[in-house]
């Protein structure tokens, strides 16, 4: 996925473990983790809402959304 870091508008390609990283970290430890059937969920929230703790943003949100569902 393509992942761009408000901070620096630097544009990277993420892997699935990467952004589950991202989404997953820093929690407590009665967190049940995202994974690859609910990240995008994950990542809308955790990360994208939450701009106080985060700076990146997903840039092809479509196209996950469309990978998620096929992998439903």
């Amino acid at each position: 996925m393509r992942i761009l870091n408000k901070e620096t508008y630097e544009i990277k390609d993420w892997t699935m473990s990467e952004i589950l990283t991202e989404i997953n970290r820093d929690r407590s430890g009665d967190w049940i983790d995202y994974d690859e059937t609910d990240w995008l969920e994950g990542w809308l929230f955790w990360v994208e809402e939450n701009e106080d703790e985060s700076c990146y943003k997903l840039l092809d949100k479509h196209s996950a959304s469309v990978e998620r569902e096929l992998a439903t």
